[in-house]
């Protein structure tokens, strides 16, 4: 597992909701999506430029609830080594900054 890293968002101050909160890539599903994972790759192209063939999915975790009481299912992905020179490109209505933790 050496050199994996999880990615994670600060929100940006200007969005809707949970304005500045440190997350994942993520959010609402919308009714185009066809599943969990159509949702979550759309988010992750969106929120940081992400190309959708980029991330392998490796599995869908149990909902759970959270503090803000939504059901949220996370979709854990890897971006293989020779896609991970894509360096995240933020949208800064959504996104304030992005880092990697070990």
């Amino acid at each position: 597992l050496d050199g994996l890293s999880v990615l994670l968002t600060k929100r940006s101050s200007t969005v809707g909701s949970h304005q500045g909160e440190v997350c994942l890539p993520g959010g609402k599903r919308d009714p185009s999506d066809a599943d969990d994972v159509a949702t979550a790759l759309r988010e992750a192209w969106e929120e940081l430029g992400t190309p959708l063939d980029a991330v392998q999915v490796i599995t869908l975790l149990p909902p759970v609830l959270s503090k803000h009481f939504l059901s949220v299912t996370p979709v854990v992905g890897i971006v293989p080594p020779a896609r991970a020179a894509h360096a995240p490109c933020p949208s800064p209505s959504e996104v304030e900054a992005v880092f990697h933790a070990p």
